[in-house]
Parts: C-alpha cells; sequence; structure tokens
C-alpha cells in the first residue's frame, strides 16, 4: 500500500507510525494542553470501492481518552463513504496518543478532537492521508498559569529495562508527569503514555524515585510546585536513555 502523502496540518503523518518524543524533562507547557499523535498505522484503501471519486475525505469526531485511545464518536460524511468509514474503523484499536495534560492536576486528561483521513486517486493509485487540524482539540479548562521558576534535573534516577520486554526484543518509550516542589522533590507521579507496552512506564516510576530537580531563580508568586514531563526511552543497544528519541 503506498501512503506518501503528507498534509499541511500542524502534525505530520509519517508511513504507518509517528512518534514524537522530548529531549530532557521539561516544564509542562501550553501545547501540552492538547493531544498530539504517537503511533498512527493507516487504513487500507477498500479493495471493492469505487475510484470514481479521485478524493473521499472522512472527518472522525472523537475524544482522546486519559489512556491515549481514541474513542470515534461520529463519522461524516456517511453516505456513500461506508466502505472507507470501515477501514478507518479497523485501525483505530491501534491508534495511539499523547493525552491532554492537565497542568494543575499533573495528570492525564481526556479531551475532544477531530482526526481527518483522505483517500485519494492519484495517477491511478490509490493514496490514504491522516491529519490532525490545529484547532482540533479542547484544552482543560483546569489547566494552571505557567509559572516563572525554571527547574532542571540534578540527579538522574537510575531507570531498568523490563527484563520480560528485554528478553523478547522489545524497544519502547514512555513520558512521565512529574510534579515537583521549591525543594526539587518529586511529590507526585504518573504515566503519561507508555508505549508499546506499559511495563515501560512502570519501569519508570519505580527507577525516578531517587531524581532530584534544581530551582532556579524562584520568586515569591511562583507556585509551590510545578509539572514537569520526563521522556524515557528504552533502547535495547544503550538501555533506559533520556536524550535520544530514537534508538539505533
Amino acid at each position: 500500500m503506498k501512503i506518501l502523502h503528507i498534509t499541511s496540518f500542524c502534525l505530520l503523518y509519517i508511513a504507518s507510525m509517528i512518534s514524537y518524543a522530548q529531549s530532557d524533562p521539561q516544564p509542562v507547557a501550553e501545547q501540552d494542553k492538547f493531544f498530539r499523535p504517537i503511533l498512527v498505522v493507516p487504513p487500507e484503501f477498500p479493495k471493492l470501492a469505487s475510484t470514481d471519486k479521485l478524493t473521499v475525505e472522512i472527518r472522525v469526531k472523537g475524544i482522546v481518552g486519559e489512556d491515549g485511545k481514541l474513542e470515534a464518536r461520529e463519522f461524516s460524511p456517511v453516505e456513500g463513504n461506508e466502505k472507507f468509514i470501515e477501514a478507518i474503523k479497523e485501525v483505530l484499536p491501534l491508534w495511539r496518543f499523547r493525552p491532554a495534560v492537565d497542568q494543575a492536576l499533573c495528570a492525564p486528561v481526556a479531551s475532544n478532537g477531530v482526526v481527518q483521513v483522505w483517500f485519494e486517486v492519484k495517477e491511478g493509485s490509490p493514496t490514504v492521508s491522516v491529519s490532525f487540524p490545529k484547532n482540533s482539540v479542547i484544552s482543560p479548562s483546569t489547566a494552571a498559569k505557567a509559572p516563572i521558576a525554571v527547574r532542571i534535573l540534578t540527579r538522574r534516577p537510575k531507570i531498568e529495562f523490563p527484563f520480560a520486554a528485554r528478553r523478547v526484543g522489545m524497544e519502547g518509550s514512555t513520558t512521565l508527569l512529574l510534579m515537583v516542589n521549591h525543594e526539587g522533590e518529586i511529590v507526585q507521579k504518573r504515566v503519561l503514555y507508555s508505549i508499546p507496552d506499559k511495563a515501560f512506564g512502570d519501569a519508570g516510576l519505580i527507577g525516578v524515585r531517587r531524581a532530584l530537580f534544581n530551582v532556579i531563580k524562584p520568586v515569591a508568586d511562583t507556585p509551590k510546585t510545578i509539572c514537569m514531563s520526563m521522556p524515557i526511552n528504552y533502547c535495547l543497544s544503550n538501555g533506559a536513555n533520556f536524550r535520544s528519541n530514537t534508538c539505533k
């Protein structure tokens, strides 16, 4: 199947998988109030579908839950596009998203969103593309004002590679949400996402307990805590790491 088309919206769809990762622990920012795609498997172009239509656009409305899964609640337009909608439904359970973050709670939250899927015939060849419109998400209303203080990680944790995953040759990644106080201590920790298995997130939660942050230039009106996101990648070649977003 040819998956060639890349759309001009804010997030790009590439072949059968899309992956985003930060390079270091960062304070949760405005952009984190929106869900982002992590893994997208393209639908098949329906074999029995008519190619008389050069372009079929299906708009999928749903909710990206705290678990990063998309619950589709509406497909449009429906009339005459039933085969295309069924093709999308077949791959939806495989899609994974980085959930929206409630900055005040330092926790993943469900958010409304829209996904657009194009089935096109170009020069006699069917192509499929997926995009995520810039205004397709509703940010959590409880998000806190961004703090002024900056924190950097001064004592890195020792993250163990999940034994079962290493045994079967599985690599993965996770991002943790950490609530840090003015002393640099982690007072709350949660998994934002973990792919392809929850074991990577669980290993991160265990290993991050000894992490320590340093408060830079605190000010009087700075909130008592700050929500940080910490990406961790698990590579068979060099174990758990915080800087590389790909495994060699």
